[in-house]
């Protein structure tokens, strides 16, 4: 019976911690939300214009411009890391949050590998238009789920966004605004939101000082 006591009061504490935690929003995710929609928004944008006719860009340099973006990105990417080495979650509501997302993460891993083998074993290399599709809705859950924790509406907004996207994309698969979909969903779903949280965070800062 003593047992149980202490089990409910640990679950009457987690669930305060989730009630009271204040929304201190991750300015180092929000910053590396906020460079990835940038970096691969303006990517999409630029490949949308190349299927469009818009401007040429094959071969070399089509490649040159694709590492160029990863390679950007992993770079602002490792500043982030860097300058907030050491930090841990201090909150039970802060470690739900980035785990929805780590989950999220190792759920795409797991679709990569499927679609990899898919392709390998049918030679069609058009299975990928609907990876990305996956990738939203996996994208939505995770917005989702945070916004059941932290009760912000926003949250709920953005999560309706990647599922709109999902469908979007579907929608659109096998033309050029399939690639545009992207770009837009990119600028709005994820630069917009980490823009949003490093606000956020920086108005907590000036407050607690």
């Amino acid at each position: 019976m003593a047992d149980d006591i202490e089990t409910v009061r640990d679950d009457l504490a987690f669930m305060r911690a989730l009630a009271d935690t204040p929304d201190r929003a991750n300015k180092a995710m929000g910053q590396a939300f906020l460079a990835a929609g940038i970096i691969y928004g303006i990517q999409g944008l630029v490949q949308w214009a190349s299927a469009i006719g818009a401007i040429t860009l094959t071969g070399w340099g089509y490649l040159g411009f694709v590492i160029g973006c990863s390679v950007a990105f992993l770079v602002v990417l490792g500043v982030i890391i860097w300058k907030n080495r050491g930090h841990k979650p201090n909150s039970a509501v802060r470690r739900a949050y980035e785990a929805a997302f780590q989950g999220a993460g190792l759920a795409n891993v797991c679709i990569v590998i499927v679609f990899i083998v898919a392709n390998i074993r049918t030679g069609d290399g058009g299975v990928w238009y609907f990876y990305t599709p996956f990738i939203y809705a996996i994208q939505g859950v995770a917005w989702y789920l945070a916004f059941r924790m932290r009760k912000r509406a926003w949250l709920g907004l953005v999560a309706l966004g990647w599922y709109a996207g999902a469908v979007a994309l579907g929608l659109t698969a096998h033309s050029p605004t399939y690639v545009l979909v992207i770009a837009l969903s990119l600028i709005l779903l994820l630069a917009g939101p980490g823009l949003v949280m490093m606000r956020v965070a920086d108005k907590q800062s000036e407050t607690a000082d």
